[in-house]
């Protein structure tokens, strides 16, 4: 009965989570940033891969070029190890890549040109660990003193979001904290679509870059 129990579980857990658990080797012929490549596999099927647990930065953004050119320096041309994970929204195989015993999605991270994604994998002790290290040692992107997460970029670039006056408005409470930690206020352009948010009079976090969120914090 244990036996039967411990199966439905197993099967419950990957037919609801979108694990796929599978392994391939392909060629990398393409890589479009620091955390997407593109691979050909057995009978020359194309494969796009996200890269699990991290986001590196945009091709718009800074270090965005640079996130690509190592990624591509990593596996451009050569024979990559894949352990897919799942599949994204877009069909993409989002997994663990290895070229040789070099884990590509660790060295990304270790080289500061990406973020550990904790949205996504927040219990990887690896990554944070290779993200804290990385900023210690003011390594790539963490040379900047405020880098923009991809995340949020996308998501301001989403919305088309401009900067606010500061000077004509005065900011009053309450403000929406998001799960990431940033601040919106009521001026925001997002204050209705950002998700996973708790109000509050009393913000603790980093301010919305758009919108100033709640001002300097004190």
């Amino acid at each position: 009965m244990k036996k039967i129990i411990a199966f439905l579980l197993l099967f419950i857990f990957y037919f609801t989570t979108g694990i796929i658990a599978e392994e391939f080797i392909g060629k990398c012929v393409g890589v479009a940033d620091g955390d997407t490549c593109t691979i050909l596999i057995a009978g020359n099927e194309s494969r796009r891969i996200r890269f699990y647990g991290i986001d590196a930065p945009e091709s718009g953004q800074d270090f965005g070029k640079k996130a690509k050119e190592h990624c591509s320096n990593l596996i451009f041309g050569k024979n990559i190890k894949v352990i897919g994970l799942a599949t994204d929204k877009y069909g993409r195989t989002v997994g663990k890549v290895y070229v040789g015993d070099t884990y590509v999605n660790l060295e990304m991270v270790k080289a500061g040109l990406a973020w550990h994604y904790t949205y996504y994998s927040p219990n990887d002790y690896d990554l944070a660990e290779a993200e804290k290290e990385a900023r210690k040692k003011r390594l790539g992107l963490w040379i900047q003193p405020n880098p923009i997460e991809p995340r949020e970029y996308r998501h301001s670039n989403s919305h088309k979001l401009v900067p606010v006056d500061r000077t004509k408005i005065t900011i009053e409470g309450p403000f929406w904290v998001s799960r990431s930690g940033k601040i919106h206020n009521k001026y925001c352009e997002v204050w209705d679509k950002v998700k996973d948010k708790k109000l509050t009079y009393f913000p603790v976090g980093e301010n919305c870059k758009a919108c100033g969120g709640a001002g300097p914090l004190r």
